[in-house]
């Protein structure tokens, strides 16, 4: 729950378990159902509690879980769109890759459709690469499951304990010039063959890996590469000013974002 690592204010975390305890509790004593995301949570208190077992989910349990899925939803697939408009308003050669490649999908098939996104190498390859750059989520947490012996760069081994906090640096990873030579440069062509071997497969983790990858990951992608397409294919996306950079706001505790947020200027197209 909420305990092992505070990543939203407090009154948030009070609202929402005081919001999902109150709708809980509505339904079991009404016996009301929905098909929703929520319902499985309070199924399994119910299949518990008839068997005279405790509840699976505490109310802080089911909090998080809703919590996470509402922030999710709300905010990460607008961070992505707005830093990959970004890196292609100061990396305009990938931006007209990108246009074009769109175009000549859209010519061959008169609309943009979920396979002509799928098939957006060059988009594929831009995106992927300013999620490196510009990871949502900067640090990764996770709970150690089984007692693990690991080995650091000098030899010497230790123990992590089950039931250890666990904190991912998903953004060093990503900077680090073992993985990434000249990590600071944007390199789209980093991801021209999306098979990676199994070392490389968990230094990229925008979404997590493994299973507890993001279940939302798909969707997302789709979303942002839908938005991006429509733009590129009505704008220009311009830099406000020459040498134009963004810095991360070092204040917000969780999410990867700009500080002061992203300004870029929008050219309609002539066609």
């Amino acid at each position: 729950g909420f305990e092992f690592f505070r990543v939203v204010q407090k009154e948030l975390s009070d609202y929402f378990t005081q919001l999902l305890t109150d709708i809980v509790q509505k339904r079991i004593a009404e016996r009301f159902t929905r098909n929703d995301f929520l319902q499985q949570f309070v199924s399994d208190n119910i299949e518990a509690i008839n068997k005279g077992l405790p509840p699976v989910h505490s109310y802080d349990d089911i909090a998080a879980h809703c919590v996470n899925f509402f922030l999710d939803g709300y905010n990460t697939s607008s961070i992505v769109l707005c830093f990959t408009m970004y890196q292609l308003a100061v990396n305009p050669e990938w931006q007209h890759r990108v246009r074009n490649e769109i175009k000549s999908m859209v010519e061959n098939h008169t609309e943009l459709t979920y396979d002509i996104l799928l098939e957006l190498s060059n988009m594929n390859m831009v995106i992927s690469e300013t999620m490196r750059l510009h990871p949502v989520v900067g640090t990764m947490t996770r709970r150690c499951t089984k007692t693990t012996s690991l080995v650091d760069e000098e030899g010497n081994s230790f123990n992590v304990e089950e039931g250890t906090p666990i904190a991912i640096p998903v953004y060093a990873l990503h900077m680090d010039p073992q993985y990434y030579p000249s990590p600071e440069e944007f390199k789209p062509e980093r991801f021209l063959n999306p098979s990676q071997d199994a070392d490389q497969r968990y230094t990229y983790l925008p979404f997590g890996e493994g299973p507890r990858i993001c279940p939302g990951m798909k969707f997302g992608q789709m979303v942002v590469k839908a938005c991006l397409a429509t733009i590129l294919l009505n704008f220009e996306i311009l830099p406000t000013k020459p040498n134009q950079t963004v810095e991360p706001d070092l204040s917000n505790s969780f999410l990867h974002v700009a500080k002061g947020g992203v300004w870029l200027k929008f050219k309609p197209l002539q066609n």
